[in-house]
This record gives structure tokens, C-alpha cells and sequence, in this order.
């Protein structure tokens, strides 16, 4: 009974080693050679989203070290200070938006929406910024965000990506009450109201006193 259980055990074992092989095998490798594509779907909701450009900034390239691949900086991306560690960080893909913006980069494509779907063709391997440089009528521009060619799915690698806008309608500006207009902004000069009634009493004063001294001064003439 031992001996049955023993070499139960080790067929178990046996089959779990050749599941972990038979995986590690089914993993391909990137074809370097191959181009990819970015669809991004333009959905509020259930709601197809049309109008907008979108644009694409190839900010990362595919490396190989021992079988790992990962996304590292291109040339132009040298300079920007943080790690591509999480690429699915909003605030990486923000970062990386400052960051091309600031020094200027170079689009690597331009896309129209004009069905609902906008669509990166003939793309080289790596990593992406998408960005709307024009929004669509009603809706703010979309967040920046990261997206990778290709992507790993159950051990297969993607190359025709597809992704997500995330819209946020766009902020109309307060209604204004006509019977109540706005109260104009006087120019600040740093002169104070108060002495102005307080100049206007002793100007009376001083002329007051005019008016007295002379008078006695000509009853002074008067008398003599």
C-alpha cells in the first residue's frame, strides 16, 4: 500500500514538472520585425463617441535581457527622471505627458476619430503615449495613458492592441443672473476714503478763519 501511495506521489510530481515545461515552452518570444497597431474605442457608456484627434508618442522600446523582455526609454526619453515600473500608473502616463510636452517630442502619428474608433497603424514595437490633442464636441480631453505593442495574453503576444478612452464630460461655465449685473472693479491706487471729509471740514475751517481775520481786520482799520 506504501508502494502505491510512493509512486502515486511521484507521478504527481512527474505531471506537475511537465505542466511547468510545457508553459515555459508555450511562451514565444516578440517578434521584433513584426509592426503593431493601436485601436483606442471612443465609448461613453454604450455611447459611441465621435470627433477629436488623437496623438501617439513612442516613448519606450522593446529590450531583451536573458529571455525577459521590458520597455526602456528611447533616446529622446533619456532625460525624463522616473522608471516605466507600472505602465498602467495614471500618473507615470501624466508624468510622461509633462515630460513630452516640456521638451517638444515629435509625434510618431496623428488620428482622426471618426467612426467611434481611432486607429495607430504600422507601429513599431514599444511602448506608447496617447494623448487627445483635440476633444470631442461635449467632452473634456481624455486622460494620457500608457499602452504597449505588442501585449502578452495567455502566453501569446498581441500585436493588435485595442484600449479604452475613459471620457469625462466637459464643464459648461455658470448661468448668469441679468438682473443682478456685476459690480465693477475699482482700480486700487492705495489712497484711503477717510480723509476726504476730513480735508473738506478744514478747507471750511481755513476759509472760515479768512473770512474772520479779515474782518477784524478792518475793524482794526476802523477804529484807528
Amino acid at each position: 500500500m506504501k508502494h502505491i501511495k510512493r509512486m502515486a506521489a511521484l507521478c504527481i510530481v512527474l505531471c506537475l514538472l511537465c505542466g511547468l515545461h510545457l508553459t515555459a515552452y508555450a511562451l514565444e518570444a516578440p517578434d521584433p520585425a513584426r509592426k503593431g497597431s493601436i485601436t483606442v474605442q471612443m465609448k461613453d457608456g454604450g455611447k459611441t463617441i465621435t470627433g477629436g484627434t488623437l496623438t501617439a508618442y513612442r516613448v519606450g522600446e522593446l529590450r531583451e535581457d536573458n529571455g525577459n523582455y521590458s520597455f526602456e526609454k528611447t533616446a529622446t526619453m533619456a532625460d525624463f527622471p522616473q522608471s516605466y515600473g507600472d505602465i498602467d500608473s495614471a500618473s507615470l502616463a501624466e508624468q510622461v505627458n509633462t515630460f513630452v510636452k516640456e521638451h517638444k517630442l515629435p509625434a510618431y502619428g496623428t488620428a482622426d476619430n471618426k467612426n467611434g474608433n481611432v486607429v495607430f497603424t504600422d507601429l513599431e514595437l514599444g511602448l506608447y503615449l496617447i494623448v487627445q490633442t483635440t476633444p470631442s464636441d461635449g467632452y473634456a480631453p481624455l486622460n494620457s495613458f500608457l499602452v504597449t505593442v505588442p501585449i502578452q495574453e495567455d502566453g501569446n503576444y498581441v500585436y493588435e492592441v485595442n484600449a479604452a478612452g475613459k471620457f469625462q464630460l466637459a464643464q459648461k461655465p455658470g448661468p448668469t443672473d441679468p438682473s443682478k449685473p456685476p459690480k465693477p472693479n475699482l482700480p486700487q491706487t492705495g489712497q484711503l476714503n477717510w480723509p476726504v471729509p476730513v480735508l473738506a471740514a478744514m478747507g471750511i475751517g481755513l476759509l472760515v478763519l479768512g473770512l474772520a481775520l479779515r474782518l477784524a481786520g478792518r475793524k482794526g482799520q476802523r477804529n484807528a
